[in-house]
Order: structure tokens, then sequence, then C-alpha cells
């Protein structure tokens, strides 16, 4: 269901080069993560629009003006820190707004540059980091995996469904709460971007099961009957993936 053409729909000015790249990697995450519903799949791609273009890109914190930085950080600058320090020193910036918070050091430990915004939901701190390491990916102790794509979507699947976005997909407003925090900066964006998500999206979503042969199926309607692995066949009501009647073959 997630495809380049999806993720053209959502966001037509992104670099083509990105969405070629993202759009298997965030593909496979979504299937093994279970987002897999209509719901689910518009509202973590609208996040995901919003927060990287489907890029993956570092948090960019470069600014060439002190206006700027106020706006963006004002319980930062213009007091107690003079801003014309931090303009066109990217990492400077980062080891002082991120310093002492979202389990990092102090300014001069580094972590602020070291685990600024990564992967395609700009996973931030060393905190965060480290509770999305994966295996064969120890984000804590190389944050720069986060720039790999396979590791940059399962990191943004597993962080949707451990914060509960997966299960409140059809309010587009608390999952973006929950991505960015109570002032949820870009919400009128991440709705507009959800928008054109439902758009793309056929209305029927695709219920996804491992059938006997050990593949993983998609399937559409609302009354089809799949045989599992396991041996099980089950009926499956494909507009809601959510419901599933379960018979003994």
């Amino acid at each position: 269901m997630i495809t380049p053409e999806l993720l053209r729909a959502i966001r037509p000015d992104a670099d083509p080069a990105d969405i070629t790249t993202a759009a298997p990697a965030l593909a496979l995450a979504a299937r093994e993560a279970g987002i897999v519903s209509r719901a689910q799949i518009a509202a973590w791609l609208a996040n995901i629009a919003h927060e990287s273009a489907f890029s993956l890109a570092r948090e960019n914190l470069y600014y060439t003006t002190s206006a700027r930085l106020c706006e963006v950080w004002p319980s930062r600058f213009p007091r107690p820190h003079d801003p014309t320090r931090y303009c066109r020193d990217p990492r400077a910036l980062a080891n002082l707004v991120y310093a002492g918070r979202l389990g990092n050091g102090s300014e001069a430990s580094g972590d602020g540059w070291r685990y600024r915004g990564g992967g395609y939901l700009q996973l931030t701190g060393r905190d965060h980091y480290r509770a999305h390491t994966l295996e064969g990916a120890d984000l804590a102790r190389d944050p720069q995996l986060i720039e790999r794509p396979d590791v940059a979507a399962r990191v943004a699947a597993a962080f949707w469904v451990r914060t509960g976005c997966n299960d409140c997909a059809e309010d587009v407003e608390r999952t973006r709460e929950l991505v960015n925090g109570p002032t949820k900066l870009g919400l009128s964006e991440v709705r507009a971007y959800h928008r054109a998500a439902l758009r793309a999206l056929p209305q029927g979503s695709a219920a996804r099961v491992l059938t006997r042969a050990g593949r993983w199926q998609d399937v559409r309607g609302e009354r089809v009957e799949v045989e599992l692995a396991s041996g099980v066949t089950v009926v499956v009501n494909a507009t809601d993936p959510d419901v599933v009647q379960i018979r003994l073959k």
C-alpha cells in the first residue's frame, strides 16, 4: 500500500530520490509493525511527511539570524544566551538547546549534536535513541545508524506503536501530540498531509495475513477466507482489519 506514488501524492515537493529510497523501507516496516489500516497508514505518513519530508537528513540547526533563533527557541534566546554566538553554528546550538534533556549530558558532552533529530520521525535525545535500539543497530552507541533507510523506517514504526499512535490513528491531533509533544508544532501541516494521504489511499484497506505457504498476503473486501500458516482459516473483514472471525479448519 505504501508506494512512491503515495508518498509523492502526500508531499509533492519531496526530493524524488528520497521518495524512491523511503517507500520500500516504510512499506516493510509498516507491515512488520502492524501499521496496516487506512487510518494508521495515513496518520503515520502525514507525521513523517512533516518531520522529515521522507528524507534521511538529520535535524537542521543552521540559523542565519538572531531573530529566527529567538523565534524558534524563546526560552533560550535572547536571554540567558546571546543568539549571535549560535548563528551559523549548528553543532554549538544543538549542544546548547538539548543539553541536560532527553537523557543527554551537559553542553560540553556533545550529546546534543550526537543525538539531534534523526530518522523519518526525527528521533531526538539519548533516551529515545537508547529506547529504540534495534537488533543489529545499537543507536545509543552509534546514532549515525539512524541515517540508514531500513533502520530509520523500523524506528519510526516502533516509535509510532510504542507511543500509542497506532491505537489512536483516527485522531490526527492526538498523534501529533504524541510525536511532537504538547505544543503539537506543525499540526496544520500534518492535517494537510493527512488529507492528501486519505485522498490517495484506496477506500478499502488491506488486511495482511500469513498464509500456509509462509507468505504475507494482502486481502481486500468485507468477507475473505484465508488459510493461515497454522492451518486455521480466518474470515477477514478487510475494510476493518481489527474485525477478524477465526474458525478451525
